[in-house]
């Protein structure tokens, strides 16, 4: 490669490297607002009478959560094209194999290791607190 070329790749990679770290936080700053906001609701709508209020506004958090994780799921796409086109980036500069960060989860990912599921399980979780408490608001209400 030229030198023009491979300055031109390294602040590409740069660019793309923090682009991919300010969509990691995106994703925890989601996770946090979707947790902090289902728990605002439900503590409003358990300190309400109102039956028709509850058992329309029981649905919120749901909905809410659900249009949140479809903006991770967004996240996390975005995340891995970009992350493989870093990796093609490391592979043009000739790296080892165990060099470049990109490149190593995309092993480490074909090897069939992953990445820690808390946020997947943390999601998982309170879309089920949400389901359960509507489907008990509209019983019990």
């Amino acid at each position: 490669m030229q030198p023009s070329q491979d300055a031109f790749l390294l602040a590409e990679f740069g660019a793309l490297r923090r682009e991919i770290e300010i969509s990691i936080k995106e994703e925890r700053e989601l996770l946090r607002y979707a947790l902090l906001s289902s728990g605002a609701i439900w503590a409003w709508l358990l300190s309400q009478h109102q039956e028709r209020v509850s058992l329309v506004a029981s649905f919120v958090p749901g909905v809410l959560t659900a249009l949140l994780f479809g903006q991770v799921t967004v996240e996390k796409r975005s995340i891995y094209r970009i992350a493989g086109y870093i990796a093609a980036i490391e592979r043009a500069f000739g790296l080892p194999e165990q060099f470049g960060w990109e490149t190593r989860l995309f092993n480490e990912r074909a090897r069939g290791m992953r990445l820690p599921r808390w946020p997947s399980f943390t999601w998982l979780l309170l879309s089920l607190f949400n389901v359960v408490g509507a489907v008990l608001t509209i019983l019990f209400r």
